[in-house]
């Protein structure tokens, strides 16, 4: 029965279509027809031969000389790397170049960065198929269909998949042009070699993933074009790549319907990958084939995934930079090579550059983590830590809006690599952060004098990521106070199986223990809910007033409905009222997820409560009320025994946050109130009212309606005390 009920709502939510496509492939997979297509194999004695018929590695210089005929080009001109030096060391300054050159080194010593953090040690030359935090391979050499993503012996894929993604190619040959040494030109190519002796043809783990392929296609061209004038550059070794360069090209075209179906970044950049094949080498045979599928994918699939008002239907700010740095990369290679992406497809791409610039923190360079976060960064050329996104935004606004609009840092090295010296003689524009209300995509923020706040509130029309309607996230002079959770691991070992999508993770509330949606799989959501969020602003109080809902919770016995109202008042007070009511009694809890610091709790009664956290910006305080006498109201840091309580800005890697959490028992309505704020003068809370003295001069009190009414705040009024 319960299989029938997830059957039936699969179809409602993802269409009859794109069920029975799934179907197919799984079917196909499981009886190994991928395997007639894409055979697993050894290298060919001729791989070159085998893509470009006219051409021999035993005969490299001809298709050497052939290549450097072509016309076509990358970036940047890699065959005079003193005319980049200048630029790059005036960007990197003394201690970028000391920490990019401390990192290549590092990888010549066989250390390789994973997710932006933890350092492995895969050896000399590299173990490609090692997870050096377990210690353990994953020796199978089958077909990359008989592949698992989790193993108990090699743990989650994503492990082994990290340095095949081949992030040391940027930073090996950024360090080959800010330095002239030849020893990381060298290291690049050891690795590739490396890589191809391990990795036959379809055989193995780093086959799995045609957008795993299309990230080294990515990396390798650009290593490549930094490196090219290095005298370990030879004409066999640029035979030998091309034919790398087509047999994962190969494995991508053939099998690009699993990334189509998955509705996501995959296809974007498998677009890329084809695309860089075909400029890079255009002497293969299906070089102009490769071409025309790759503009194909990113045009069909960009205009799909990116919604005309800049959202992205990942639902997630990671992987809205990931699709950016994709399409950034297609589109200068484009630029450059006389093609071009549609209109309809440019407006778009700027609309999602101008989202970004909106919702990030800018005395931080910091985004809401919001959504899934697997630490992908697949255009990684700045030294700046991976959660800034400062470079990935001003880039994209110089491409869309022709306008610099970060002071210059570290960050200017994306937009260097990209569109060269001369653009970092643009002038520097100064910036206003829209206040955002984006149906579409359900995202709303409000901006205050030095705090701001984000929240999501979305009808799904496309496949969820989280279940976090109604989570608000809080920043405050640079800190992200309220915060999200971020995901940790995907595969990892109970709980740890991508543990923080779930709704107690959020900072909204939780009815009966369950999620707001229901949960169908790993990265698939059933039950949709509804939603929908109104915007209020009052000029003469200078106040704003979000109001939002959601019916997740009237699939349960009850019918709950949960109302969220975000009142921001000046001088970042921040109200949130929370009601919920249902035909019959539920439980309820509310989280917040804050930053980690010093705190105290206070219990100021039996149903309300003040808790101060000690930042490095000053004091910071939140008062909590309940319409139940009996919620228990408690803050705790993460332990081993639940996923409460940990943060994870880093794929991988968990660190304790603080999570204050107010349990409510069986009621059939329920009102939370929450105020964050600098130290208040007075805060007052009652079921129906609120008053707050910000100083001695103001004071405001907020009178509420009952529980359920049209309106939760009805009215504001302002006393002068002074």
């Amino acid at each position: 029965m319960k299989s029938l009920i997830f059957l039936k709502q699969s179809i409602k939510e993802y269409g009859l279509k794109w069920i029975l496509q799934r179907a197919l492939y799984e079917a196909q997979v499981r009886y190994g027809w991928q395997r007639t297509f894409l055979p697993s194999r050894d290298w060919a004695d001729d791989e070159l031969q085998k893509w470009a018929p006219n051409f021999s590695l035993s005969n490299p210089q001809a298709f050497y000389e052939e290549w450097e005929k072509c016309s076509t080009r990358f970036f940047f001109n890699g065959k005079n790397p003193e005319k980049l030096r200048t630029p790059l060391l005036s960007i990197l300054k003394e201690e970028g170049l000391h920490q990019l050159t401390s990192q290549a080194d590092l990888i010549k010593d066989g250390l390789f960065t994973y997710f932006s953090t933890d350092q492995g040690n895969l050896g000399l030359p590299p173990n490609w198929r090692l997870n050096p935090f377990k210690d353990s391979e994953c020796q199978l050499n089958d077909h990359w269909t008989k592949i698992p993503m989790r193993s108990e012996a090699w743990g989650d894929i994503k492990y082994i998949w990290e340095p095949g993604r081949f992030a040391s190619s940027y930073t090996l040959g950024r360090a080959y042009i800010a330095t002239g040494d030849e020893s990381y030109a060298e290291t690049f190519w050891i690795h590739i070699e490396s890589w191809t002796a391990q990795n036959p043809p379809n055989k193995g783990p780093h086959w799995k993933c045609g957008q795993e392929c299309a990230l080294r296609l990515m990396a390798w061209a650009f290593g490549f074009s930094a490196v090219e004038s290095a005298s370990s550059t030879t004409p066999k070794r640029i035979a030998w790549l091309a034919s790398l360069f087509a047999a994962q090209s190969d494995r991508i075209a053939k099998d690009h319907i699993y990334s189509h179906l998955q509705r996501n970044n995959h296809s974007l950049s498998e677009g890329v990958g084809l695309y860089v094949t075909s400029i890079l080498f255009p002497q293969l045979e299906q070089a102009n084939e490769w071409r025309r599928q790759g503009l194909t994918i990113l045009e069909s699939e960009g205009c799909a995934l990116i919604n005309p008002e800049g959202t992205f239907s990942q639902k997630s700010h990671n992987y809205h930079r990931l699709m950016l740095h994709d399409m950034l990369y297609a589109r200068r290679l484009a630029e450059l090579n006389g093609d071009s992406f549609s209109e309809e497809l440019e407006q778009r791409l700027r609309a999602a550059s101008n989202y970004l610039l909106n919702v990030i923190d800018r005395s931080s360079g910091y985004v809401p983590n919001f959504g899934s976060n697997d630490g992908a960064l697949i255009f990684p050329v700045t030294t700046c830590d991976y959660r800034d996104f400062r470079g990935v935004t001003g880039s994209s606004q110089f491409a869309f809006n022709k306008r610099r609009i970060n002071l210059a840092g570290p960050w200017d090295e994306e937009l260097f690599w990209l569109y060269g010296a001369e653009a970092l003689a643009a002038p520097e524009n100064t910036f206003h952060q829209e206040e955002l209300s984006l149906k579409n995509g359900g995202i709303y923020t409000i901006r205050d004098r030095s705090s701001w706040a984000f929240t999501h509130c979305e009808s799904f029309t496309e496949r969820p990521s989280q279940a976090d309607c109604l989570h608000l996230d809080l920043w405050w002079q640079g800190l992200n106070l309220a915060l999200d959770a971020g995901t940790y691991l995907y595969y990892g070992s109970y709980p740890w199986q991508n543990a923080l999508q779930g709704t107690s993770t959020h900072n909204t509330v939780s009815v009966n223990s369950i999620d707001q949606l229901q949960h169908g799989g790993r990265f698939m959501w059933t039950h949709w809910h509804s939603a929908k969020m109104q915007k209020f602003y009052d000029e003469s109080l200078g106040q704003t007033l979000l109001i939002g809902e959601h019916d997740g919770y009237h699939r349960l016995e009850s019918k709950t409905t949960h109302r969220r109202s975000i009142i921001n008042l000046p001088t970042d007070v921040w109200v949130v009222v929370d009601d919920l009511w249902g035909i019959s009694s539920f439980s309820s809890n509310i989280q917040w997820l804050l930053l980690k610091t010093e705190y105290t709790l206070q219990l100021t009664n039996k149903n309300s409560s003040l808790l101060s956290l000690k930042t490095s910006k000053g004091e910071f305080t939140i008062h909590t009320f309940s319409s139940n006498d009996n919620t228990e109201t408690n803050a705790n840091y993460g332990t081993d025994e639940t996923i409460k309580g940990w943060v994870s800005n880093y794929y991988g890697k968990k660190e304790n946050a603080l999570s204050l959490n107010l349990n409510s028992p069986n009621s059939t309505k329920q009102r939370f109130i929450t105020i964050f704020s600098p130290p208040l003068s007075k805060a007052e809370i009652t079921h129906n009212k609120i008053t707050i003295s910000c100083d001695e001069t103001k004071k405001y009190d907020i009178t509420l309606n009952d529980i359920g009414e049209q309106v939760c705040v009805p009215q504001t009024q302002l006393s002068n005390l002074a």
